[in-house]
């Protein structure tokens, strides 16, 4: 931001410097200067300085997209000895990339409806973490018994995911937003089934 400051700055000050000196040229060199000789240029000038400053607001978005960090959670999965990908619908996992972040919050609530009213299956929240991007690790989270939990459900019933995640670079205060939605049916899919998912 501190750079981004001192170019627009820059480029102010460029402009003003540069309409004096037109307007010097125009006042001295031309001979019987008309509206015209005097505002072209300044109007040019002006043209330039408005070019400029968007192309600076353009290159400050796209500096903060390329080093703001990006997180989100994805189901975890494993290779067995025969390079078999098992899926364990009871982990979740986090991801960070780019850069280090700040999580403010995460919201995961497991639920399902019975009786046509929905009801918690499982709930985790947590706050005030710092993640760093790494390929080779991390960090997630487990439901203890997530299967003898689902055995106790009617046949049939299906399990909803809703995961919420609060963050912000390390040095900045902007928030940005993870969201997703899945189902997920025991004893017919070992996996979740992403309904909807967004982020900001």
């Amino acid at each position: 931001m501190k750079i981004a400051i001192i170019c627009l700055a820059g480029i102010i000050l460029l402009a003003v410097v540069a309409l004096i000196c037109l307007r010097v040229f125009a006042e001295t060199l031309l001979p019987s200067p008309r509206w015209y000789a005097t505002w072209t240029p300044i109007g040019i000038v002006m043209c330039a300085l408005i070019v400029s400053i968007i192309t600076l607001i353009w290159s400050a978005r796209q500096y903060r997209d390329s080093t703001r960090p990006f997180v989100w959670l994805i189901d975890f999965a494993s290779v067995n000895v025969d390079r078999i990908l098992i899926y364990h619908p009871e982990e979740i996992a986090m991801r960070v990339r780019n850069s280090p972040a700040r999580i403010k919050k995460v919201d995961c609530q497991w639920y399902y409806v019975s009786d046509g009213e929905k009801k918690i299956f499982h709930s985790w929240e947590a706050s005030n973490m710092v993640r760093f991007p790494d390929e080779s690790s991390q960090s997630g989270y487990t439901i203890r018994e997530f299967k003898k939990k689902c055995e106790a459900l009617a046949p049939g019933v299906v399990l909803e995911r809703d995961i919420r995640i609060e963050y912000t670079a390390l040095s900045a205060s902007t928030i940005y937003h993870y969201k997703s939605y899945s189902t997920y049916t025991h004893g017919q899919d070992p996996t979740w089934k992403v309904i909807s998912e967004d982020a900001s």
